[in-house]
């Protein structure tokens, strides 16, 4: 009868205790899957020696950083998530953490702030870009972490400039 108490008492611990990110599920989205996520596909266009890049903005919790390393990095080392959670840490190979955004535009003839297209835009060198991620992910572990996401940048850019 002990022996069936304590199984009850730790199925329940094990129930009640959260696991962090359990269910996580890490995607780097490249042109090769571009369809199975097409609210993550950027835009790319080329300003001369400059990149613009336009990622899709998706409102909640989940927020996006842009991630230049020293390299181009294969998809197994696109997951940057313990570069994000962890505080204060170095990372080999990568360059620059930022935090991203999207601006509102105002309209002139109103007082109200209008998100038009709830797109990121970020402008950068050719030289970087080639190099540059951006993640979308929670900014701390969470319960149930869901999909988190690396957008490849370099695989759009080389297939923008294979398209031209």
């Amino acid at each position: 009868m002990s022996r069936y108490k304590t199984s009850i008492v730790l199925s329940m611990l094990l129930v009640s205790f959260p696991a962090l990110a359990l269910f996580s599920e890490f995607v780097s989205v490249s042109p090769t899957n571009e369809i199975s996520h097409q609210d993550m596909r950027p835009t790319i266009k080329s300003q001369g020696n400059n990149v613009v890049i336009n990622v899709p903005y998706i409102e909640g919790e989940q927020k996006y950083w842009l991630i230049i390393s020293d390299q181009r990095l294969p998809k197994h080392k696109q997951n940057f998530r313990e570069a994000i959670w962890s505080v204060n840490a170095v990372h080999s190979g990568i360059m620059l953490i930022a935090p991203l955004g999207y601006q509102f535009q105002q309209q002139r003839d109103k007082l109200t702030i209008k998100d038009e297209k709830s797109e990121i835009q970020i402008v950068l060198p050719r030289i970087l870009a080639i190099h540059s991620y951006v993640y979308y992910d929670y900014p701390k572990s969470v319960y149930d972490g869901g999909t988190y996401y690396t957008i490849d940048i370099p695989s759009f850019l080389q297939k923008h400039i294979s398209q031209k």
